[in-house]
């Protein structure tokens, strides 16, 4: 029964009497995960959103479908924030039991339009959405975390933050399943594709160092169409053993003057 929700006792969840259930959607829709959001239960289908209703006794419940337009792609790629975040068939949207909202913005719109040609775009991998198994979705320290298969045969993580809504990409290690508690401290579990667990912390990448590029503003002094000529620029920085490249560009960035490399153990200029 695709369509049914069911639930066990009260006050002993052990057990479930047979009248434990109540048919939300059709077969053709089937209901794919449930959650609990501002006290109310919820379910959600492959084309919308239920409310689960408690009737006396909370021992009976009377499902009524939201004005949330859209369903849930697959069972685990929801989680509950300050509203509950999913994916569905074109994109991740967020809703607090009503109308839907998309979070995901015309830079990483194309990433999951199912008639989006080739593999990648911008050089991380289309939206797989045959790949059901791989995708997760986790809130963990005000962002969400979405995991996917891309069609480029790898594994790629978005992370959206809540505050600033703004996206970022993950790609490095290969990961197959993901899992965020926040109940004491915040934790996020990542189950990699060699069996291992990892954490989001520590200063590696699975025992892989982590490569990071850093893009400073430019520097205009207010008047950007006026012609500047600098003297000398310095950088100050401790690379503590790694290799650091340092690039200064001119014309809004499109023209590279000159390139230095340092991997100093202690503080340089």
């Amino acid at each position: 029964n695709p369509g049914f929700v069911y639930w066990t006792n009260k006050f002993d969840p052990d057990r479930q009497d047979p009248a434990n259930n109540v048919e939300v959607s059709s077969p053709q829709d089937p209901l794919q995960n449930g959650f609990v959001y501002n006290g109310l239960a919820y379910a959600f289908s492959k084309a919308g959103l239920y409310a689960l209703y408690p009737g006396l006794g909370d021992t009976t419940f009377t499902p009524s479908k939201t004005s949330c337009s859209r369903g849930h792609w697959t069972p685990l790629s929801f989680c509950v924030g300050p509203q509950v975040f999913f994916l569905s068939n074109d994109g991740i949207y967020a809703t607090a039991g009503g109308l839907e909202q998309a979070i995901t913005d015309d830079k990483v719109r194309p990433l999951f339009d199912p008639d989006q040609s080739g593999t990648t775009f911008g050089g991380i991998g289309l939206v797989d959405y045959t790949a059901t198994s791989y995708m997760f979705m986790a809130y963990y320290k005000n962002e969400v975390w979405f995991q996917y298969r891309g069609k480029d045969s790898a594994t790629h993580i978005l992370v959206f933050d809540v505050r600033y809504r703004r996206w970022r990409h993950i790609s490095a290690l290969a990961t197959r399943s993901m899992y965020a508690d926040e109940q004491v401290v915040a934790n996020l579990i990542l189950g990699g594709e060699n069996g291992h667990l990892y954490q989001d912390t520590g200063d590696d990448d699975g025992g892989t160092a982590i490569a990071a590029e850093v893009e400073t503003g430019l520097i205009t002094i207010g008047v950007p169409l006026v012609h500047k000529e600098w003297g000398h620029l310095i950088t100050d920085l401790n690379p503590a053993g790694a290799t650091v490249t340092v690039k200064v560009y001119s014309a809004k960035g499109a023209t590279q003057l000159a390139t230095t490399t340092s991997a100093s153990a202690t503080r340089t200029r």
